[in-house]
């Protein structure tokens, strides 16, 4: 291919990628604003004034754009649950995330319990697992901590889901079956905070 041909080529693939993110960006919206019922090829296409035919090209069918959307979803929670710095801070920021986008996250969660394995839902899995392991109130191998059988790997994973569950699923059932007055910004600052204590208490009973 030629360097003309080549210079087009990626232009193309960069006006693509663009256009899909913007359209599963859009999805995301829509989503929020009307429910995961109202998301159709048809009402995307209207809700970013293009044709059908366009948005057919980059999702096939309504259950295309909705894993899409849900893709985004686990993409942007598994960024912000690895992200370096203070713990209050990302901790806050994921559990408002969730909490901001609660039709999204039950459809989510539902593929995170249904559709094994967890990277698939959670691409930074591995990540969260990883940083769970450095922490001193997870048992290694050869401290023979947590009985038999019991392994620092297994304890990583372990935390790792109590971490994952109490930014998505805890605050979501705090805020509406338990204190549906208090604002988001409320719910999101008290958990982090309480998880950050729990995080902190398990290192100090761990030395």
């Amino acid at each position: 291919m030629s360097e003309t041909g080549q210079s087009l080529e990626q232009r193309r693939n960069r006006n693509y990628e663009e256009t899909h993110r913007q359209l599963v960006e859009r999805a995301v919206g829509l989503i929020g604003r009307e429910g995961v019922d109202a998301l159709t090829v048809a009402s995307l296409a209207r809700d970013a004034r293009m044709n059908r035919s366009t948005v057919y090209y980059h999702f096939d069918s309504r259950e295309a754009l909705l894993s899409a959307a849900k893709g985004w979803f686990g993409a942007r929670l598994s960024e912000m649950m690895v992200a370096p710095g203070d713990s209050q801070m990302w901790l806050e920021k994921a559990v408002q995330f969730s909490l901001r986008n609660p039709e999204l996250m039950h459809e989510w969660v539902m593929d995170l319990v249904n559709h094994a394995p967890i990277h698939n839902n959670f691409p930074r899995w591995d990540e969260l697992v990883e940083l769970a392991s450095r922490s001193p109130h997870v048992a290694r191998p050869e401290e023979g901590k947590g009985g038999p059988g019991a392994g620092g790997a297994h304890d990583a994973e372990v935390w790792a889901t109590v971490l994952l569950a109490s930014v998505v699923m805890a605050p979501r059932l705090f805020r509406v079956a338990v204190r549906p007055d208090q604002e988001i910004e409320a719910v999101s600052r008290h958990y982090a905070q309480l998880l950050r204590r729990l995080m902190q208490a398990s290192q100090r009973g761990a030395k």
